[in-house]
């Protein structure tokens, strides 16, 4: 609260798993998948970096509206850009992440992430 001495912290995103996540399998369209792939976006791209120098989000996936959904035979993500949100230069497609969800054998949680 406002002039409180004892102010509500930030929200702070979940740290990235401490052991190797099992590989998600993209070929089942489940509810199980999409909360599986939600929760690795997450991880992947709202976490708190371990080196400060990293850039990192000032915001978490539910502030940017982060939705993963099966669509055309394969993944998605997206959620608003709010670091651009009051950049008047951009045209409002680059207020956007869409990102496709991709097999990675190997990458973490076994999937890679393309921009569309």
């Amino acid at each position: 609260m406002p002039g409180s001495k004892n102010p509500i912290p930030p929200a702070v995103p979940p740290a990235p798993p401490t052991h190797t996540p099992p590989p998600i399998d993209l070929d089942q369209v489940t509810e199980a998948t999409r909360r599986a792939l939600y929760d690795a976006t997450v991880a992947i791209h709202f976490r708190v970096p371990a080196d400060t120098e990293d850039w990192m989000p000032f915001y978490n996936a539910d502030q940017a509206g982060l939705t993963v959904w099966h669509g055309s035979g394969r993944w998605w993500a997206h959620w608003k850009a709010l670091e651009e949100t009051d950049n008047a230069n951009l045209p409002p497609a680059a207020k956007h992440q869409l990102l496709r969800i991709d097999s990675a054998p190997g990458g973490p949680y076994g999937i890679s992430y393309s921009e569309v």
